[in-house]
């Protein structure tokens, strides 16, 4: 599964890194926050660049290695 965010509108803030880094670093191994439980349905791998934000649930080596040269390491996952 792969899900994509892309901030384009103007009128909203764009991503912030720091913002999503300091949320991401609340996410546990397990791929749950201390306040949610999500049954994944594989690994979650989350990826960031600029204004997009890309969510892949898999364990794909080939995507996941795919994902990392378009968009840089995974910063949860």
């Amino acid at each position: 599964m792969l899900l994509l965010y892309d901030e384009r509108r103007s009128d909203r803030r764009p991503i912030s890194g720091d913002r999503a880094t300091t949320d991401a670093a609340r996410i546990g191994s397990d791929g749950n926050s201390p306040t949610m439980r999500i049954t994944w349905l594989s690994s979650p791998h989350f990826f960031r660049a600029e204004r997009v934000i890309v969510l892949y649930v898999g364990v794909d080596q080939a995507a996941i290695d795919l994902l990392t040269a378009l968009l840089g390491p995974p910063f949860v996952g």
